[in-house]
């Protein structure tokens, strides 16, 4: 694979190994690094006001603390970023060992079993399903449960006020 060009189901198989183990690795650094972020912009802010405030440095501290937090964004990005990735290459990898099993039949087999292998394996769902309501990123865990269904509820209540302000006026039935 150093040439560039991936030669049968192994080889992919290898390649989506190798992109999953780079992006896993770039996840837990720019995790690590946005947490370090978040946790200088606290110590900042912190020792400026709790310990003992100082007026002169309280632009510098601001302007600090802003930075921090837009490194924190940043950095954050780039992780969800790396989990799309490994999302997907995680995809690709079961799609070829799909391939593979598909491959091991022989022409006696029934096509059913290989059209159900091989048809959509390569289809990634990407994005947020826009189905109405806000899917918990961490199903099972009760604060995410609990913050996706108030999210969702808010999301409801100002799609419900926003449409009924646009609405005209009707008093002179």
């Amino acid at each position: 694979m150093s040439n560039g060009k991936i030669s049968g189901i192994d080889g992919a198989l290898g390649f989506c190994s190798e992109r999953l183990k780079h992006h896993q690795m770039r996840s837990q650094l720019h995790f690590m690094l946005s947490l370090a972020a978040l946790s200088f912009g606290g110590m900042v802010i912190y020792y400026s006001y709790g310990v003992g405030p100082d007026a002169a440095s309280t632009s510098s501290t601001l302007t600090l603390s802003a930075f921090c937090v837009v490194a924190f964004g940043v950095l954050m990005a780039l992780h969800r970023y790396h989990l799309t990735e490994i999302s997907k290459y995680e995809h690709y990898k079961l799609a070829f060992a799909r391939l593979n099993i598909a491959q091991s039949f022989d022409e006696r087999a029934i096509d059913q079993i290989i059209s159900s292998l091989t048809v959509d394996a390569f289809n990634v769902k990407s994005g947020a399903s826009n189905n109405g309501s806000v899917q918990s990123p961490l199903p099972g865990y009760p604060t995410s449960d609990l913050s996706a269904l108030l999210v969702g509820k808010l999301l409801d209540n100002a799609k419900a006020s926003g449409s009924t302000a646009n609405k005209p006026n009707q008093q002179g039935k």
